[in-house]
């Protein structure tokens, strides 16, 4: 007999009838389906730390102060985005020279590279404002004797040398 409802239709089935029939899984089956969902966590936890890592990589590069190396130069600082270089003195009559590299490589783009000495009005003292994928010069200061620091604005990777003024002959 069909179970009916009090209107008189057919109550319809609460199984779905195109279901395939259950099949308790086998020991085998359950360990197998249980080592998939956790190989899947263990990757998912995984890439989580890698974005994690990466991330703290990435702002640690970005915010760390300048590396300063001493050797013939004055003093070597190599960075990648905005910094300010430790500060180093120019003596004597205030000759000095800035080298100066930049590679915007690592963007996959153009990019902005501005030096400025003291991180004052890029008109007085040192000054570099350049934009493309990579570049390198040399500027030349006189009468710029005393203790200073540079200002890096950029998003590239760089290198600044200071060069003391030639010796005398």
């Amino acid at each position: 007999m069909i179970p009916q409802a009090p209107h008189g239709w057919p109550q319809p089935s609460r199984a779905a009838h195109h279901a395939a029939p259950h099949r308790p899984l086998t020991p085998l089956g359950q360990h197998a389906g249980r080592a998939l969902r956790l190989f899947a966590a263990a990757g998912t936890g995984a890439a989580g730390l890698c974005a994690v890592v990466g991330s703290v990589v990435l702002v640690a590069a970005v915010t760390a102060p300048a590396r300063a190396t001493h050797g013939a130069a004055q003093a070597v600082f190599t960075g990648r985005g905005s910094a300010s270089t430790r500060q180093f003195t120019i003596g004597g009559n205030g000759t000095w020279t800035l080298q100066w590299s930049y590679s915007c490589a690592a963007l996959g783009h153009r990019g902005s590279f501005v030096v400025s000495e003291d991180g004052t009005d890029p008109r007085s003292g040192v000054s570099v404002s350049e934009l493309g994928t990579a570049g390198h010069g040399v500027t030349r200061t006189d009468r710029d004797a005393g203790t200073h620091h540079l200002a890096i604005s950029s998003p590239c990777a760089w290198a600044l040398t200071i060069l003391p003024p030639p010796a005398p002959r």
